[in-house]
């Protein structure tokens, strides 16, 4: 993959668990999170690592094939369902163009 692709956004995201549910639970949501949403036309790349295991930490590398494409990724089902959850917080959130989330 080239990180040359000028139209392409790439975000960088750092979540802590609320703890509203155990870390086993919220480990595979997030999982469930990656495969849906890497199956997405306009996903390139949508990766889940866990940070610190104690903290309950996680960063997610995300790649869109542009900003249209992660707007539509935030109006899918799962997607505003994984939210309401409050399962985390975003401690952090970078992208290399503006976006809102």
């Amino acid at each position: 993959m080239s990180f040359s692709e000028e139209n392409h956004l790439y975000c960088t995201a750092i979540i802590q668990s609320t703890k509203k549910v155990p870390y086993e639970q919220l480990v595979s949501k997030l999982n469930q999170l990656k495969e849906d949403t890497n199956s997405e036309l306009g996903c390139i790349s949508f990766e889940i690592v866990p940070l610190n295991r104690d903290k309950e930490r996680f960063a997610l590398w995300e790649v869109w094939k542009d900003t249209n494409a992660f707007y539509t990724h935030h109006k899918k089902e799962y997607t505003k369902r994984f939210f309401n959850e409050k399962l985390d917080t975003i401690e952090l959130f970078e992208s290399s163009k503006e976006v809102t989330i």
